[in-house]
Protein backbone atom coordinates (compact mmCIF):
# COMPACT_ATOMS: atom_id res chain seq x y z
CA UNK A 1 0.00 0.00 0.00
CA UNK A 2 1.35 3.22 -0.81
CA UNK A 3 0.25 6.14 1.52
CA UNK A 4 0.60 9.89 0.78
CA UNK A 5 -0.29 13.08 2.69
CA UNK A 6 -3.17 15.00 1.53
CA UNK A 7 -3.18 16.58 -1.51
CA UNK A 8 -3.90 20.31 -0.03
CA UNK A 9 -0.10 19.97 1.59
CA UNK A 10 0.99 18.51 -2.07
CA UNK A 11 -0.11 21.31 -3.75
CA UNK A 12 0.84 24.00 -1.38
CA UNK A 13 4.49 22.72 -1.59
CA UNK A 14 3.80 23.20 -5.53
CA UNK A 15 2.81 26.62 -5.29
CA UNK A 16 6.37 27.93 -3.81
CA UNK A 17 8.44 24.86 -5.89
CA UNK A 18 6.58 26.12 -9.25
CA UNK A 19 7.20 29.78 -8.50
CA UNK A 20 8.91 31.83 -11.41
CA UNK A 21 11.12 33.94 -8.47
CA UNK A 22 12.09 29.64 -7.30
CA UNK A 23 15.15 28.92 -9.05
CA UNK A 24 15.79 25.50 -6.53
CA UNK A 25 14.62 24.16 -3.59
CA UNK A 26 15.41 21.62 -1.11
CA UNK A 27 13.20 18.83 0.13
CA UNK A 28 14.13 17.24 3.28
CA UNK A 29 13.19 16.24 6.25
CA UNK A 30 12.05 17.62 9.61
CA UNK A 31 14.17 15.96 11.43
CA UNK A 32 17.77 16.69 10.48
CA UNK A 33 19.40 14.89 12.47
CA UNK A 34 18.52 11.85 10.66
CA UNK A 35 20.30 13.03 7.84
CA UNK A 36 23.30 14.13 9.15
CA UNK A 37 25.56 12.02 6.67
CA UNK A 38 24.06 14.60 4.05
CA UNK A 39 22.55 11.96 1.71
CA UNK A 40 21.20 13.71 -0.84
CA UNK A 41 19.66 13.09 -4.78
CA UNK A 42 19.08 16.44 -7.44
CA UNK A 43 16.48 16.57 -9.72
CA UNK A 44 16.74 18.53 -13.32
CA UNK A 45 13.50 19.53 -14.56
CA UNK A 46 11.86 21.72 -16.38
CA UNK A 47 9.84 23.52 -14.14
CA UNK A 48 9.04 26.12 -15.69
CA UNK A 49 8.32 27.47 -19.49
CA UNK A 50 6.53 25.63 -22.47
CA UNK A 51 7.44 22.07 -20.79
CA UNK A 52 6.60 22.48 -17.54
CA UNK A 53 3.89 20.09 -16.87
CA UNK A 54 5.87 17.88 -17.80
CA UNK A 55 8.66 18.41 -15.12
CA UNK A 56 5.88 18.85 -12.38
CA UNK A 57 4.16 15.58 -13.23
CA UNK A 58 8.06 14.22 -12.57
CA UNK A 59 8.42 15.99 -9.42
CA UNK A 60 5.07 14.96 -8.32
CA UNK A 61 6.62 11.08 -8.76
CA UNK A 62 9.90 12.10 -7.01
CA UNK A 63 7.74 13.10 -4.10
CA UNK A 64 5.97 10.22 -3.61
CA UNK A 65 8.39 7.74 -4.32
CA UNK A 66 10.33 9.37 -2.00
CA UNK A 67 8.15 9.22 0.85
CA UNK A 68 9.27 13.09 1.84
CA UNK A 69 6.23 13.85 3.64
CA UNK A 70 5.71 10.90 5.58
CA UNK A 71 7.08 10.99 9.17
CA UNK A 72 7.74 7.76 10.06
CA UNK A 73 10.44 7.20 7.39
CA UNK A 74 12.97 4.55 7.32
CA UNK A 75 15.33 6.07 4.90
CA UNK A 76 16.34 9.88 4.40
CA UNK A 77 18.03 12.11 2.43
CA UNK A 78 17.31 15.62 0.64
CA UNK A 79 16.06 16.25 -2.54
CA UNK A 80 17.64 18.98 -4.69
CA UNK A 81 15.80 20.48 -7.67
CA UNK A 82 16.93 22.34 -10.47
CA UNK A 83 14.89 24.12 -13.15
CA UNK A 84 16.37 23.48 -16.70
CA UNK A 85 13.35 25.12 -18.67
CA UNK A 86 14.32 21.88 -20.99
CA UNK A 87 17.40 24.10 -22.04
CA UNK A 88 20.86 22.04 -22.38
CA UNK A 89 22.75 25.10 -21.15
CA UNK A 90 20.61 25.66 -18.13
CA UNK A 91 20.43 21.76 -17.61
CA UNK A 92 24.59 22.10 -17.45
CA UNK A 93 24.92 25.37 -15.11
CA UNK A 94 22.04 23.89 -13.04
CA UNK A 95 23.99 20.41 -12.39
CA UNK A 96 26.97 22.42 -11.77
CA UNK A 97 25.22 23.78 -9.08
CA UNK A 98 24.46 21.14 -7.20
CA UNK A 99 25.90 20.35 -4.05
CA UNK A 100 29.92 19.17 -4.00
CA UNK A 101 30.04 15.64 -5.38
CA UNK A 102 30.75 13.81 -2.50
CA UNK A 103 27.41 15.02 -1.07
CA UNK A 104 25.51 13.87 -3.75
CA UNK A 105 24.68 10.48 -4.68
CA UNK A 106 22.86 10.63 -7.51
CA UNK A 107 20.11 12.85 -10.62
CA UNK A 108 17.46 12.03 -11.45
CA UNK A 109 16.88 13.85 -15.06
CA UNK A 110 16.72 15.71 -17.56
CA UNK A 111 13.89 14.86 -19.39
CA UNK A 112 14.82 15.68 -23.32
CA UNK A 113 17.53 13.96 -25.19
CA UNK A 114 19.27 17.29 -25.51
CA UNK A 115 19.55 18.32 -22.24
CA UNK A 116 21.12 14.43 -21.89
CA UNK A 117 23.90 14.60 -24.09
CA UNK A 118 24.76 17.87 -22.38
CA UNK A 119 25.00 16.17 -19.27
CA UNK A 120 26.29 12.33 -19.59
CA UNK A 121 29.81 13.05 -20.11
CA UNK A 122 30.00 15.67 -17.27
CA UNK A 123 28.30 12.99 -14.83
CA UNK A 124 31.21 10.78 -15.73
CA UNK A 125 33.59 13.59 -14.79
CA UNK A 126 32.11 14.17 -11.66
CA UNK A 127 31.33 10.78 -11.22
CA UNK A 128 28.19 11.01 -10.10
CA UNK A 129 25.34 9.06 -11.51
CA UNK A 130 22.83 10.24 -13.86
CA UNK A 131 19.08 8.95 -14.88
CA UNK A 132 17.85 10.55 -17.58
CA UNK A 133 14.04 10.04 -18.96
CA UNK A 134 14.54 10.32 -22.05
CA UNK A 135 14.27 7.84 -25.19
CA UNK A 136 17.27 8.30 -26.87
CA UNK A 137 19.22 5.21 -26.09
CA UNK A 138 22.04 6.57 -27.04
CA UNK A 139 22.98 8.82 -24.00
CA UNK A 140 24.07 6.21 -21.69
CA UNK A 141 27.14 5.48 -24.16
CA UNK A 142 28.67 9.02 -23.07
CA UNK A 143 29.55 7.71 -19.52
CA UNK A 144 29.74 4.38 -17.51
CA UNK A 145 27.34 7.23 -15.10
CA UNK A 146 25.03 7.84 -17.34
CA UNK A 147 21.57 5.99 -17.26
CA UNK A 148 18.37 5.50 -18.59
CA UNK A 149 15.07 5.40 -16.91
CA UNK A 150 13.04 4.56 -19.54
CA UNK A 151 12.46 1.17 -21.17
CA UNK A 152 14.00 0.63 -24.45
CA UNK A 153 11.50 2.64 -27.00
CA UNK A 154 13.43 0.36 -29.88
CA UNK A 155 12.04 -2.81 -28.14
CA UNK A 156 8.51 -1.58 -27.96
CA UNK A 157 8.76 -0.42 -31.39
CA UNK A 158 9.89 -4.20 -32.03
CA UNK A 159 7.14 -5.90 -30.24
CA UNK A 160 4.42 -3.14 -32.41
CA UNK A 161 5.59 -4.20 -35.61
CA UNK A 162 5.57 -8.05 -35.00
CA UNK A 163 2.10 -7.26 -33.77
CA UNK A 164 1.25 -5.48 -36.88
CA UNK A 165 2.70 -7.60 -39.90
CA UNK A 166 2.32 -10.70 -37.97
CA UNK A 167 -0.79 -10.87 -35.56
CA UNK A 168 -3.21 -8.19 -37.52
CA UNK A 169 -1.60 -9.36 -41.07
CA UNK A 170 -1.46 -5.39 -42.18
CA UNK A 171 1.32 -5.00 -44.85
CA UNK A 172 0.43 -1.44 -45.52
CA UNK A 173 1.50 1.33 -43.67
CA UNK A 174 1.76 4.89 -43.32
CA UNK A 175 3.44 6.80 -41.06
CA UNK A 176 2.66 10.41 -40.02
CA UNK A 177 5.11 11.51 -37.36
CA UNK A 178 6.17 15.44 -35.31
CA UNK A 179 9.37 16.81 -36.85
CA UNK A 180 10.66 17.01 -33.31
CA UNK A 181 13.76 14.55 -31.96
CA UNK A 182 11.18 11.56 -30.53
CA UNK A 183 9.11 11.52 -33.63
CA UNK A 184 12.20 11.73 -35.33
CA UNK A 185 13.97 9.07 -33.81
CA UNK A 186 10.40 6.78 -33.77
CA UNK A 187 8.88 6.88 -37.45
CA UNK A 188 12.83 6.22 -38.85
CA UNK A 189 13.04 2.72 -36.79
CA UNK A 190 9.69 1.80 -37.50
CA UNK A 191 9.99 2.11 -40.86
CA UNK A 192 13.19 0.38 -40.89
CA UNK A 193 11.45 -2.37 -38.72
CA UNK A 194 8.59 -2.74 -41.30
CA UNK A 195 10.69 -2.97 -44.17
CA UNK A 196 13.19 -5.40 -42.72
CA UNK A 197 9.92 -7.49 -41.68
CA UNK A 198 8.62 -7.88 -45.31
CA UNK A 199 5.91 -4.86 -44.79
CA UNK A 200 5.63 -2.01 -47.10
CA UNK A 201 5.59 1.92 -46.25
CA UNK A 202 3.03 3.77 -48.63
CA UNK A 203 3.43 6.73 -46.82
CA UNK A 204 6.48 8.40 -44.76
CA UNK A 205 5.34 12.42 -44.04
CA UNK A 206 6.10 14.49 -40.96
CA UNK A 207 4.04 17.65 -39.84
CA UNK A 208 4.97 20.65 -37.08
CA UNK A 209 5.45 19.73 -33.83
CA UNK A 210 2.93 22.22 -32.93
CA UNK A 211 0.81 22.25 -35.65
CA UNK A 212 -3.18 21.43 -35.49
CA UNK A 213 -4.15 21.98 -38.89
CA UNK A 214 -3.23 18.56 -40.69
CA UNK A 215 -5.29 18.84 -44.18
CA UNK A 216 -2.16 19.49 -46.12
CA UNK A 217 -0.62 15.87 -44.54
CA UNK A 218 -4.02 14.49 -44.74
CA UNK A 219 -4.30 15.36 -48.89
CA UNK A 220 -0.69 13.84 -48.93
CA UNK A 221 -1.74 10.82 -47.10
CA UNK A 222 -4.85 10.06 -49.40
CA UNK A 223 -2.76 10.03 -52.41
CA UNK A 224 -2.09 7.01 -53.97
CA UNK A 225 1.86 6.32 -54.30
CA UNK A 226 1.29 4.12 -57.11
CA UNK A 227 -0.77 6.52 -58.92
CA UNK A 228 1.40 9.74 -60.22
CA UNK A 229 -1.22 11.42 -61.54
CA UNK A 230 -3.90 11.75 -58.42
CA UNK A 231 -3.20 14.83 -57.14
CA UNK A 232 -5.05 13.78 -53.53
CA UNK A 233 -8.28 12.57 -52.40
CA UNK A 234 -11.96 13.86 -53.74
CA UNK A 235 -13.37 15.93 -50.78
CA UNK A 236 -16.39 15.00 -52.20
CA UNK A 237 -16.25 11.27 -52.44
CA UNK A 238 -18.14 9.11 -50.13
CA UNK A 239 -16.34 6.61 -47.67
CA UNK A 240 -13.13 6.55 -49.62
CA UNK A 241 -10.98 3.84 -48.88
CA UNK A 242 -7.09 4.96 -48.53
CA UNK A 243 -3.90 3.28 -49.94
CA UNK A 244 -3.16 2.30 -46.84
CA UNK A 245 -4.43 0.06 -43.83
CA UNK A 246 -2.32 1.06 -40.84
CA UNK A 247 -1.29 4.41 -39.99
CA UNK A 248 1.47 4.92 -36.98
CA UNK A 249 1.53 8.50 -35.50
CA UNK A 250 4.47 8.21 -32.54
CA UNK A 251 2.91 11.59 -30.81
CA UNK A 252 0.32 12.02 -27.80
CA UNK A 253 -2.91 11.12 -27.69
CA UNK A 254 -4.43 14.87 -28.07
CA UNK A 255 -2.36 15.11 -31.03
CA UNK A 256 -3.87 11.91 -32.31
CA UNK A 257 -7.13 13.16 -31.64
CA UNK A 258 -6.76 16.09 -34.02
CA UNK A 259 -5.46 14.23 -36.68
CA UNK A 260 -7.56 11.43 -36.85
CA UNK A 261 -10.93 13.46 -36.36
CA UNK A 262 -9.53 15.77 -39.40
CA UNK A 263 -9.75 12.54 -41.38
CA UNK A 264 -13.48 12.43 -41.23
CA UNK A 265 -13.90 15.78 -43.21
CA UNK A 266 -12.69 13.32 -45.78
CA UNK A 267 -14.95 10.58 -45.62
CA UNK A 268 -12.18 8.00 -45.60
CA UNK A 269 -12.60 4.61 -43.73
CA UNK A 270 -10.60 1.34 -43.45
CA UNK A 271 -7.52 2.12 -41.42
CA UNK A 272 -5.83 0.96 -37.99
CA UNK A 273 -4.68 3.43 -35.70
CA UNK A 274 -1.27 2.70 -34.15
CA UNK A 275 1.09 4.41 -32.01
CA UNK A 276 3.80 4.52 -29.28
CA UNK A 277 3.78 5.26 -25.76
CA UNK A 278 2.36 8.58 -26.42
CA UNK A 279 -1.22 7.32 -27.18
CA UNK A 280 -1.20 5.70 -24.23
CA UNK A 281 -3.47 8.90 -21.97
CA UNK A 282 -6.88 7.37 -20.80
CA UNK A 283 -8.32 10.44 -20.01
CA UNK A 284 -8.18 11.63 -23.81
CA UNK A 285 -8.98 8.31 -24.65
CA UNK A 286 -12.48 8.17 -22.86
CA UNK A 287 -13.21 11.79 -24.20
CA UNK A 288 -12.24 10.71 -27.83
CA UNK A 289 -13.45 7.07 -27.38
CA UNK A 290 -14.94 6.98 -30.52
CA UNK A 291 -11.61 8.20 -32.52
CA UNK A 292 -9.52 5.62 -30.59
CA UNK A 293 -12.02 2.68 -30.66
CA UNK A 294 -9.44 -0.51 -31.90
CA UNK A 295 -6.84 1.72 -31.69
CA UNK A 296 -3.28 -0.33 -30.91
CA UNK A 297 -0.49 1.21 -29.41
CA UNK A 298 2.78 -0.28 -27.15
CA UNK A 299 4.32 1.10 -23.76
CA UNK A 300 6.07 -0.11 -21.27
CA UNK A 301 3.80 1.04 -18.24
CA UNK A 302 -0.09 -0.03 -18.06
CA UNK A 303 -1.79 0.53 -14.52
CA UNK A 304 -4.84 -2.29 -15.00
CA UNK A 305 -4.60 -5.92 -14.69
CA UNK A 306 -0.55 -6.20 -14.27
CA UNK A 307 -0.09 -6.75 -10.75
CA UNK A 308 -0.24 -5.99 -7.10
CA UNK A 309 2.39 -3.41 -6.62
CA UNK A 310 1.04 -1.34 -10.05
CA UNK A 311 -2.45 -1.15 -8.78
CA UNK A 312 -1.29 -0.08 -5.51
CA UNK A 313 0.96 2.82 -7.03
CA UNK A 314 -2.10 3.96 -9.37
CA UNK A 315 -4.26 3.80 -6.51
CA UNK A 316 -1.57 6.40 -4.31
CA UNK A 317 -0.95 8.45 -7.04
CA UNK A 318 -4.49 9.02 -7.45
CA UNK A 319 -5.85 9.65 -4.11
CA UNK A 320 -2.36 12.38 -3.89
CA UNK A 321 -3.12 13.65 -7.07
CA UNK A 322 -6.51 13.16 -8.62
CA UNK A 323 -5.62 11.91 -11.99
CA UNK A 324 -4.17 8.47 -13.09
CA UNK A 325 -0.60 8.30 -13.55
CA UNK A 326 1.14 7.41 -17.17
CA UNK A 327 3.92 5.94 -18.10
CA UNK A 328 6.26 9.00 -17.34
CA UNK A 329 4.88 9.41 -13.86
CA UNK A 330 5.59 5.12 -13.73
CA UNK A 331 9.42 5.41 -14.56
CA UNK A 332 10.03 8.56 -12.48
CA UNK A 333 8.65 6.60 -9.43
CA UNK A 334 10.73 3.34 -10.11
CA UNK A 335 13.95 6.04 -10.83
CA UNK A 336 13.67 7.28 -7.24
CA UNK A 337 12.82 4.03 -5.44
CA UNK A 338 15.83 2.24 -6.97
CA UNK A 339 17.98 4.90 -5.29
CA UNK A 340 16.68 4.98 -2.21
CA UNK A 341 16.39 0.93 -2.12
CA UNK A 342 20.08 1.47 -2.17
CA UNK A 343 20.40 4.14 0.13
CA UNK A 344 18.19 1.99 2.38
CA UNK A 345 20.55 -1.13 1.74
CA UNK A 346 23.49 0.54 3.11
CA UNK A 347 25.22 2.32 -0.02
CA UNK A 348 26.78 5.53 1.48
CA UNK A 349 28.62 7.25 -2.33
CA UNK A 350 27.80 7.33 -5.81
CA UNK A 351 30.63 5.09 -7.35
CA UNK A 352 29.03 1.77 -5.48
CA UNK A 353 25.30 3.36 -6.30
CA UNK A 354 26.49 3.71 -10.06
CA UNK A 355 27.50 -0.47 -9.55
CA UNK A 356 24.67 -1.23 -7.98
CA UNK A 357 22.33 0.24 -10.91
CA UNK A 358 24.25 -1.43 -13.75
CA UNK A 359 24.16 -4.49 -11.73
CA UNK A 360 20.15 -4.49 -11.52
CA UNK A 361 18.05 -7.80 -12.22
CA UNK A 362 14.76 -8.00 -12.53
CA UNK A 363 13.72 -5.34 -9.86
CA UNK A 364 10.18 -5.34 -8.93
CA UNK A 365 8.91 -2.23 -10.16
CA UNK A 366 5.45 -0.21 -10.13
CA UNK A 367 5.91 -1.09 -13.99
CA UNK A 368 7.06 -4.78 -13.84
CA UNK A 369 10.57 -6.25 -13.23
CA UNK A 370 13.19 -4.26 -14.39
CA UNK A 371 16.83 -5.21 -15.63
CA UNK A 372 19.53 -2.97 -16.48
CA UNK A 373 20.64 -3.68 -19.98
CA UNK A 374 24.69 -3.64 -20.64
CA UNK A 375 24.32 -0.43 -22.14
CA UNK A 376 22.56 0.43 -18.62
CA UNK A 377 18.92 1.65 -19.88
CA UNK A 378 16.68 0.12 -16.66
CA UNK A 379 14.50 -2.10 -18.95
CA UNK A 380 11.25 -3.61 -18.89
CA UNK A 381 8.67 -5.85 -20.72
CA UNK A 382 6.36 -4.04 -23.17
CA UNK A 383 2.81 -3.82 -23.39
CA UNK A 384 0.47 -3.95 -26.09
CA UNK A 385 -2.70 -2.58 -25.38
CA UNK A 386 -6.10 -2.03 -27.41
CA UNK A 387 -8.77 0.52 -26.80
CA UNK A 388 -12.41 -1.32 -26.28
CA UNK A 389 -15.17 0.98 -25.43
CA UNK A 390 -13.19 3.94 -24.05
CA UNK A 391 -10.89 2.24 -22.08
CA UNK A 392 -7.41 0.45 -22.59
CA UNK A 393 -7.35 -3.05 -22.34
CA UNK A 394 -3.64 -5.17 -22.42
CA UNK A 395 -3.57 -7.72 -25.42
CA UNK A 396 -0.99 -10.94 -25.55
CA UNK A 397 2.18 -10.84 -23.89
CA UNK A 398 5.27 -10.37 -25.87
Amino acid sequence: MIHAKSPLIILALFTLLLSPCVQAEVLSINDPEKNEKGFSFGAILPLSGFYEDYGDRILKSLILAGGFFMPHRETFAELHIEDSQMQPEKARQRFERLKAPEDLLAVIGPLSSEEALELGELSGRKGIPLLTLTKNEDVTGLSSYCFSAVPSSKRQLRHLAHHVLNERNINRIAILYPDVPFGQDAAHFFRVEIKNRGGRITHFISYEGQSTDFSKEIMLLLRDPDDSAHSGGDMGQANQRTAFDGLFIPDTAARAAQIVSQFSFYNTQGFQLFGGSGLNDPDTIRKHRDLFAGAVFVDGYFSCGTHAKTEAFADGYYAAYAREPDSLDAYAYDAMMLVMKALKDGMTSSRPLRDILAETRAYPGVRGLITASPSRLMDSEPFLITVVEGEGVRMGRP
